[in-house]
């Protein structure tokens, strides 16, 4: 499997993943660099049945591990996840795993991975 670093989340998955006990991160979508960038560049492209389920989580001092169930219909364009590919209409479920880490208090970074030959066989593109 390969590994990017995108995010397939609208700004209401982020604000309800990171809330994180003992961490200070209630934040303004408006004046939130991170959040800006998934309401302006990701949400446009989710499906409006986009589903995050989350399975398991780990935290320590300087990140949170977080292992995900995406849910959806292809039936719109979804760059984050399938650049180019037009919608096929068929439902996917992908586990993300989800590394956000922290510094000074701040989101230092935020990577994204998951299995491209799964979502790719589950809209049809790939043989299993």
């Amino acid at each position: 499997p390969r590994s990017r670093v995108h995010s397939f989340m609208k700004p209401s998955m982020l604000t309800d993943l990171i809330q994180i006990p003992g961490a200070p991160l209630e934040v303004d979508a408006d004046q939130d660099p991170l959040l800006r960038y998934y309401r302006e560049h990701s949400s446009p492209q989710i499906p409006d049945d986009a589903h995050l389920t989350l399975l398991s989580r780990t935290v320590n001092a300087e990140q949170v591990e977080d292992e995900l169930l995406l849910s959806f219909t292809h039936n719109t364009s979804c760059n984050p996840l399938l650049p180019e590919i037009p919608p096929t209409d068929r439902r996917v479920e992908l586990v993300q795993v989800l590394v956000t880490a922290f510094q000074d208090g701040n989101i230092a970074h935020q990577r994204v991975s998951w299995d491209d030959a799964s979502l790719l066989a589950q809209i049809g593109l790939v043989r299993t």
